[in-house]
């Protein structure tokens, strides 16, 4: 399954200080239309990689570089992972390519509505999303420990 099938449609205003992105169902493994609002960050960030890859109109945001009209393939993806990880000096992160950031925005999410996490992230239903990667860390488990809340005998 090809990477970025994602089509761009980034325009401030639209149900969103900041525009929305739009994941075609088409291009999408379940076959699922959604558009989410983004982050003034996020469209920062789309809006340099636009400029950078020279895309126009309603094309991939990340297309192919040696395959017009295509998407990035996700060994493709992949291999830029690999790359960007070598040349920061980091060590590839443990659990999978993409899946160690994927639950890091998960988790980092917890403190969130659970649907509406689920939602953002491209989960189908709430059940992956909290068996695979939300995930329990320090702050949050001492949150658990020495928050209490009265409740009243009823």
């Amino acid at each position: 399954m090809p990477v970025a099938r994602v089509r761009c449609a980034a325009r401030a205003g639209e149900s969103g200080p900041f525009g929305r992105l739009r994941k075609r169902g088409e291009t999408d493994k379940e076959g699922v239309d959604s558009t989410l609002p983004i982050s003034g960050q996020v469209r920062a960030a789309l809006l340099a990689a636009i400029a950078q890859s020279g895309a126009t109109g309603d094309g991939y945001l990340f297309p192919a570089p040696r395959r017009p009209g295509r998407p990035w393939t996700r060994h493709h993806a992949k291999d830029l992972l690999i790359r960007a990880e070598a040349l920061a000096q980091l060590p590839p992160l443990e659990g999978g390519d993409f899946h160690p950031y994927r639950r890091a925005w998960a988790t980092a999410r917890k403190h969130l509505p659970v649907t509406d996490v689920a939602a953002a992230g491209g989960w189908k239903t709430t059940a992956t999303l909290l068996a695979h990667y939300m995930q329990a860390d320090e702050e949050t488990l001492y949150r658990v420990v020495a928050e209490e809340r009265k409740v009243r005998a009823g």
